[in-house]
């Protein structure tokens, strides 16, 4: 992060959405090069899933993914904030360490919805897939 701001990144006085998977260490550096109250983070839901399900039984995968993809299907921030509260309760009967998980990601779960951003635009800032698709096709590209 720090050499795209040194090739000249800017963003002005705006703030800044970056969509990160649920590293500690990514979040941290976010903090550190663009500082706290510049940028808006929205964690992306497909890694927390795969983390989820690795705290759950896996009689429970199919339900813990109905309610992850209904609550980021919502428009509404309150309505997807109260089925985020909902998946809380639940997973605490399940794994208090998957309970633990969610709380940790928090609202930011929810950042592109916080936003009122359009349904194409929403599952698109959800996820990190975009970037490394990218990635991945540029790797291939290189290798080739």
């Amino acid at each position: 992060m720090q050499e795209i701001v040194s090739r000249g990144f800017s963003y002005g006085n705006r703030k800044l959405l970056v969509c990160i998977d649920g590293s500690k260490a990514l979040r941290k550096a976010v903090d550190s090069v663009f500082g706290k109250g510049h940028v808006m983070v929205q964690r992306c839901y497909l890694h927390k899933l795969r983390n989820l399900c690795g705290y759950v039984p896996k009689e429970y995968h199919a339900q813990l993914r109905r309610r992850m993809k209904k609550m980021m299907g919502l428009v509404d921030y309150t309505a997807a904030l109260h089925v985020l509260e909902e998946l809380t309760s639940w997973l605490a009967e399940i794994s208090i360490e998957a309970k633990n998980s969610v709380e940790e990601a928090g609202k930011e779960l929810l950042t592109v919805h916080r936003l009122g951003m359009p349904e194409k635009i929403r599952k698109t800032f959800s996820t990190t897939n975009p970037i490394e698709s990218v990635m991945s096709i540029a790797r291939s590209n290189r290798a080739a």
